[in-house]
C-alpha cells in the first residue's frame, strides 16, 4: 500500500507532500486534498470552480497533532471535472506556521 503522506519537491512551491484528506469547500462542497505545501494544495472534486475564484477551505492536519485549518485560497490551476490547485491566502501567521510544521514533520518522518 502506498504511503498516503510522502514528500516530493515541486520547484514552483517548495516542498510538497502527498496527502489524502477530506476538505469542505465553500461550506457546502466536498473534495479530497491530494497534495499540500505551505503555499497551496491540489483538491480532487467533481465540482467545477473558475480560474482565479476565491474559495474557503476547511480541513484537518493530523501530525504531529490533530489541527483544524480554515483558510481562503485562490484557484490557480484547473482540471475541470477532476479538481483544482489553489494558493492559500492565510489570514494568520499561526496558520502558516502550523501548515509548515505539518509539511516538515511528514517529510522528515517519511524519509527511508
Amino acid at each position: 500500500m502506498d504511503n498516503p503522506l510522502s514528500p516530493a519537491v515541486d520547484s514552483r512551491f517548495g516542498q510538497r507532500i502527498t496527502f489524502n484528506q477530506d476538505v469542505v469547500i465553500n461550506k457546502g462542497s466536498f473534495g479530497t486534498i491530494k497534495n499540500i505545501s505551505t503555499s497551496g494544495c491540489y483538491v480532487e472534486t467533481k465540482k467545477i470552480f473558475g480560474l482565479g475564484q476565491e474559495v474557503h477551505l476547511r480541513f484537518y492536519l493530523s501530525a504531529p497533532q490533530l489541527v483544524s485549518i480554515e483558510t481562503k485560497a485562490r484557484v490557480i490551476h484547473l482540471r475541470p471535472g477532476e479538481g483544482f490547485g489553489v494558493k492559500f491566502q492565510f489570514d494568520s501567521e499561526n496558520t502558516v506556521k502550523t501548515v509548515q510544521q505539518f509539511v516538515n514533520f511528514v517529510a522528515e518522518n517519511s524519509k527511508p
